[in-house]
């Protein structure tokens, strides 16, 4: 798994669980964010900005201020299928393999599980945790593609040679 979070089962919650989950994560979230700009500046507050500039768009289409974006970019027809998906998908538990996750060692949003990025209750024969350098949009990016590279190459030659 690519720096990818597995958990999505706050997203089918309701009621008062839902609200209670999402107030009791503010503060670790705060305090991350902090943590964040601190060594992170720049890119932080361009994270932060990009991502409450979604959110409003995603209100203002939502209570009828805007139209729904149109786009032709193959990136944004990804993520519309990617979010379909992730709407729908109920993640199920298995015990048919481990799993090698690549998490990247800078983080500029906040997760719930930073160590196994919500995968721990699924893969049941564990999780080889593997730290690529970069941030969730650069790690498959030059300069840090080539290591990326390299370490995905030794796991697969480990892997056929099991």
């Amino acid at each position: 798994m690519f720096d990818t979070y597995a958990y999505n089962k706050g997203h089918f919650e309701t009621g008062v669980p839902k609200y209670i989950r999402k107030i009791k994560r503010q503060f670790p979230k705060f305090l991350f964010i902090t943590q964040s700009l601190i060594r992170h500046p720049k890119e932080t507050l361009d994270y932060q900005q990009a991502f409450f500039v979604r959110k409003y768009n995603e209100l203002a289409v939502y209570i009828g201020l805007q139209r729904p974006p149109e786009s032709d970019r193959a990136e944004d027809k990804i993520n519309e299928k990617y979010e379909a998906a992730y709407r729908k998908y109920h993640m199920q538990t298995s015990d048919a393999c481990a799993i090698d996750l690549f998490r990247v060692d800078t983080r500029l949003y906040y997760l719930d599980d930073p160590l196994y990025l919500g995968w721990k209750p699924y893969a049941l024969k564990g999780i080889n945790v593997h730290d690529v350098k970069g941030d969730h949009k650069t790690f498959l990016m030059p300069p840090n593609d080539k290591d990326f590279a390299i370490l995905l190459q030794q796991l697969v030659d480990e892997r056929m040679k099991a």
